[in-house]
């Protein structure tokens, strides 16, 4: 019997009301199809999560990625974690200004890197090493929408193998270089999910 796939999103840390959430809706719906598709066409899952928070930090109604809200001192400061459940491996950076997808940042720590986290302008300096896509400030929209923080996924593909990423900002209230986003993952697949379900936030899908 195959094992079956999934793959949970969320976008934002608070409650967003159903009158003004069509913008992140369209975003949700965009990574989950992003993550879907590769664990359908028998991707792994840390390939999956890794695209679906790549789409949403590109999607820039997030307080994630482009998306970003500055911090206490008007700079914006990205952190993102990711962890292979199969292995156990995990990798993050923190506090990170340049970086167009800090996600890829923390896999490429994890998977190339001597350390578990990466901070500051040492995480830059890795990021320029393994030729990432590093943006001017002027890239980011700087959301003030407090509801609309921490984007996040977990997957399980069809080893079965779990994985999960998150990313996220310093929010206005946060002090400088003050890390907003932590992530776990175990090798237990948790009980079965739904086939299809949505809320203004969050979004999943199974097969």
């Amino acid at each position: 019997m195959k094992s079956r796939c999934v793959i949970a999103l969320h976008g934002g840390a608070g409650t967003i009301r159903r009158a003004r959430s069509r913008p992140e809706r369209a975003a949700l719906e965009r990574a989950l199809e992003a993550g879907y598709r590769i664990l359908k066409d028998g991707g792994s899952s840390l390939e999956a999560v890794a695209a679906a928070v790549v789409t949403l930090e590109d999607s820039a109604v997030f307080n994630a990625g482009r998306g970003a809200a500055p911090n206490a001192d008007g700079e914006v400061e990205l952190d993102a974690g990711i962890m292979d459940g199969a292995t156990l491996r995990a990798g993050g950076v923190a506090a990170v200004r340049r970086i167009k997808n800090p996600i890829v940042a923390a896999r490429e720590v994890m998977e190339h890197g001597r350390h578990v986290l990466l901070a500051g302008a040492g995480a830059e300096r890795f990021a320029r090493q393994q030729r990432l896509s590093m943006v001017s400030s002027t890239y980011f929209r700087r959301n003030s929408r407090p509801d609309h923080g921490t984007v996040g996924a977990v997957a399980l593909d069809r080893a079965p193998a779990p994985a999960t990423a998150s990313s996220s900002c310093a929010r206005c209230s946060r002090s400088t270089s003050r890390p907003a986003c932590a992530i776990a993952a175990n090798r237990s697949s948790g009980p079965a999910a739904p086939p299809w379900r949505r809320s203004p936030a969050s979004a999943v899908a199974a097969a």
